[in-house]
């Protein structure tokens, strides 16, 4: 049985436990799904507007917190009237299929960046409606580094010099969390495509026509030094979550932390008084150092949604001049509305990288379905054992086996 059946069967089995929560929205209800626990809250002060001016529609916000997935939804026949998706293999798949309306000339797209949605396009087709980008950043306690009198890193072996004068300060010099396979995989796959090969993918290509990780050197490179920073960590990075991360970056417990543009909310709301920046990572292969990423919310419409007009006159209304910049202000991610205004403090040199072309699409958007997971788990046991040649061999078999797969 094909990796992609087994992940089709996990999701059925998934799904039986949420669809009671589905079935009890109303019928002719607009169904707004989000994957954003981020944008959660702002999404509902959006909805709340727009009910009050429009009363003949109503929009209620589900989220994954049910324990659904986007995938789970799809296989049960069950896609939202608007859904948050990414721009992955695993969505790509699903326009293929024709899960999603095909809103190409909608005037709503008009009012986006034109460069973006012509980034977000598939196959000539416009079937996402991009909101907003994220890339991912090393963000800096400004006050610690001041204090130590610290440049900020752009070298691998700048950042190493950091830790380890931090290190002999007493100071914890940096979060890094494992315990999460999901957010232990975001690091390593926007490392390597924004600090080490900026087309990553198509090692991944060749790979799966015969080749090995370990006939490029860069990428071994990288393994060991992906390795070795973990050992600076403050806390077990095994035993530390995402949450934990944050935490102590914000309590100025820790000095530096790589998360994405999502990050910021996250600290402005825990510590307003934080001093902080958001820098675009190190390089760690000699390559320009890219901020890694991608659309970040980017909306469809159900292909069979039952309530298309509704759908389509909430995403007018949300792309709208008022209700895109109260979303920008709430979101606090790069946003690609032409009428928003994106100042958001300590975001500025990851905007600049935006604007100035430093932005790499992150590597999953090509792998195949199912692929960055599989490595995921990998990750955790090469932070245990540190054999770098162990991992480089599994890791060329399973491209071989998930290409093969794909075909």
């Amino acid at each position: 049985m094909s990796r992609k059946c087994i992940a089709l069967l996990l999701s059925l089995l998934m799904i039986l436990s949420v669809v009671p929560a589905l079935a009890a929205l109303d019928a002719g209800t607009v169904e707004l799904y989000s994957q954003k626990k981020e944008a959660i809250e702002i999404y509902d002060q959006i909805i709340a507007d727009f009910s009050a001016e429009n009363p003949d529609v109503k929009v209620v916000q589900t989220t994954t917190a049910d324990g659904s997935t986007f995938l789970g939804r799809v296989a049960s026949n069950d896609i939202p009237d608007i859904g948050g998706v990414y721009l992955q293999s695993a969505y790509y798949n699903m326009m293929d299929e024709g899960y999603f309306l095909d809103l190409t000339g909608e005037e709503f797209l008009t009012k986006i960046s034109p460069d973006i949605v012509e980034l977000a396009a598939y196959n000539g087709k416009h079937y996402v409606v991009p909101i907003t980008m994220n890339g991912y950043a090393l963000y800096v306690n400004t006050d610690i580094f001041a204090q130590h009198n610290l440049a900020i890193p752009t070298t691998y072996d700048e950042l190493i010099a950091v830790c380890e004068t931090l290190k002999a300060a007493g100071v914890n010099p940096i979060a890094l969390q494992g315990k999460s396979v999901g957010n232990l995989g975001q690091n390593f796959e926007r490392l390597l495509g924004g600090c080490v090969d900026h087309e990553a993918w198509k090692v991944a290509e060749a790979v799966a026509e015969g080749a090995s990780h370990k006939d490029y050197p860069a990428f071994v490179d990288y393994m060991e030094k992906w390795v070795k920073l973990y050992s600076y960590a403050g806390l077990d990075p095994l035993s530390t979550d995402d949450d934990d991360c944050n935490r102590m970056f914000a309590a100025g417990e820790i000095a530096m932390l790589f998360t994405g543009t999502w990050g910021n909310s996250v600290f402005m709301n825990l510590n307003p008084e934080l001093k902080y920046e958001a820098v675009v990572p190190p390089t760690f292969s000699g390559v320009e150092p890219f901020t890694c990423g991608t659309v970040d919310i980017a909306l469809t419409v159900g292909a069979d949604s039952d309530n298309v007009e509704g759908a389509k006159k909430f995403l007018n209304y949300f792309l709208s001049e008022g209700p895109a910049q109260k979303f920008a202000e709430g979101d606090r991610n790069p946003n690609v509305v032409l009428s928003t205004n994106y100042e958001i403090p300590h975001m500025s040199a990851i905007s600049a990288a935006m604007q100035d072309g430093r932005f790499a699409l992150i590597p999953s958007t090509y792998w195949p379905a199912g692929y960055r997971d599989e490595i995921q788990i990998m990750l955790q046991q090469l932070l245990l054992d540190g054999d770098v040649n162990a991992f480089i061999e599994t890791w060329d078999t399973m491209t071989v086996d998930f290409y093969e797969d794909a075909e």
